[in-house]
Formats: C-alpha cells, sequence, structure tokens
C-alpha cells in the first residue's frame, strides 16, 4: 500500500512543462504551430461531412415520406414502399455498427471491392457522412411529420405545388424545430474527426500522436491537454453559434 501511494503521490508531483509546445521558444514555436495546423484539416472533413450528410439526409427523408406509386394498366406499384424498406436497412445497418469499424472497411475494403483509389481524406468524409446522413435523415423526418396538417392544406388552397409548399411552408418550421438535434449531430461528428488519425490523416490527434513520438513520449500529458482544448475551442464556439442560431429563428 506504500508503495501505491508513493507512486500516486509522485504523480501528482508531475513536472509541467508547456515551453515544448508554446511558442516561447525557438524549439516550441515550431510545434506549437505543427499542432494547431491541424485545425483546417479538421474543420474541412467535419463541414465537409456534415455537408454531405445533410444532403444524403434529407433526400432519404423526402423518399421515406414519399407515396411514389407507378401505375401499370389497372395496377397501381407502391414504389415508396420499397424506398421505405431501403432506408430503414440502411439506417439499420449505418447506426449499429461502430464509427470505427466503418472506418476501416471504408480504407482498408472499398479501394479492393470497388475500383476507386481511397485515401485516408475520402475515407474519413464517406464514413462520416453516411452517419451523419442516418441521423439526419431521422431529423428531417421527424420534424416534417411534427408540421401541423393544416399548414399544408393552407399552401395548397393557395395554389402552391408540392414542392413549393415544402421548401416555403414545411421545410423552414421543420429545420427551426429541430435545431437542438441537429447541433449535437454536428459535435458528434466533430468528435468522431479524430478517429481519422488511425488511418493516417494528419488532423488534429494525428499531429498529437506524432509529436508525442518526437518527444519520444516524454510529455504526453501537456500535448493531449493541449489536444483536448483544441477540440474545445471548436465545440465550445460551434455550440455558441447554434445557440445563438435558435434565438434568432425562434418564433416570437
Amino acid at each position: 500500500m506504500l508503495l501505491g501511494l508513493s507512486g500516486c503521490a509522485s504523480r501528482l508531483n508531475y513536472d509541467w512543462d508547456f515551453s515544448v509546445i508554446l511558442p516561447t521558444n525557438p524549439a516550441g514555436e515550431g510545434r506549437f504551430f505543427y499542432l494547431i495546423e491541424g485545425f483546417r484539416l479538421t474543420l474541412e472533413i467535419s463541414l465537409l461531412s456534415i455537408v454531405f450528410g445533410i444532403i444524403v439526409g434529407l433526400l432519404l427523408a423526402f423518399l421515406g415520406l414519399s407515396r411514389f406509386t407507378i401505375k401499370i394498366s389497372h395496377l397501381d406499384l407502391k414504389v415508396y414502399v420499397l424506398f421505405q424498406l431501403f432506408i430503414r436497412a440502411y439506417l439499420e445497418v449505418i447506426r449499429d455498427l461502430p464509427v470505427f469499424v466503418l472506418l476501416l472497411w471504408a480504407y482498408f475494403a472499398m479501394p479492393i471491392l470497388t475500383p476507386f483509389d481511397i485515401g485516408p481524406w475520402q475515407a474519413v468524409i464517406f464514413t462520416l457522412s453516411i452517419i451523419a446522413s442516418a441521423y439526419f435523415s431521422e431529423i428531417f423526418r421527424a420534424g416534417i411529420e411534427s408540421i401541423d396538417r393544416g399548414h399544408i392544406e393552407a399552401a395548397r388552397s393557395l395554389g402552391m405545388s408540392g414542392w413549393q409548399t415544402m421548401r416555403r411552408i414545411i421545410l423552414p418550421q421543420a429545420v427551426r424545430r429541430v435545431l437542438p438535434p441537429i447541433t449535437s449531430e454536428f459535435v458528434i461528428t466533430v468528435k468522431n474527426s479524430a478517429l481519422g488519425a488511425f488511418v493516417g490523416l494528419l488532423e488534429l490527434t494525428r499531429r498529437a500522436f506524432q509529436m508525442n513520438a518526437n518527444l519520444n513520449l516524454s510529455r504526453l500529458a501537456e500535448i493531449y491537454l493541449f489536444l483536448a482544448l483544441e477540440f474545445l475551442i471548436i465545440l465550445v464556439a460551434l455550440s455558441r453559434f447554434f445557440q445563438w442560431l435558435e434565438k434568432k429563428t425562434a418564433i416570437p
């Protein structure tokens, strides 16, 4: 027990030294700018994944809510049933598999099974996009279904087409109502971007790994604390932006 307590005491007396990664000396300056250079790639893959996720998610939500039928002779083929079965299977698979497993499959298996040359950048964006699309699809579907039917009937009575009703009446209200879950999905996507480090993508986390290797693991605590602060800066700024957006778009 005494040995264990002495070990804990030695850890509590850890000699912090942030000068190795801060621009207060020549060596720290180079390391500091190397670490923060990962901001660009982390933000880039996060934003692109979110944009693609929203586009695919909206498409899935529209298909899931559609009542598309094909009339052949006296038969009405309910094509929308096939859409719903496909979407249900897609959501089940994507939401049940771990993000890291999907990333490994995209990076290692897809280049073997497809003619595409997929690098770390493409694999990470593909993985984060399909995961985000599965959740955005359900978020948008719930938002659209929450709109009062009377608003839709009023738009139709004014002569609006289905697309005009969706664009001018339904979607603006639906997006306002689902801003909190959209914010959560944005935050999750930024967090998941750290997994890109394991396929060689030079984002924030990978740069921290490399910096630790260059320093022979002598300053793990400082570098990983700095990494945590980098992600906090992104996520706190993102949360504050969406809080402002919620207030700005709130219906008085």
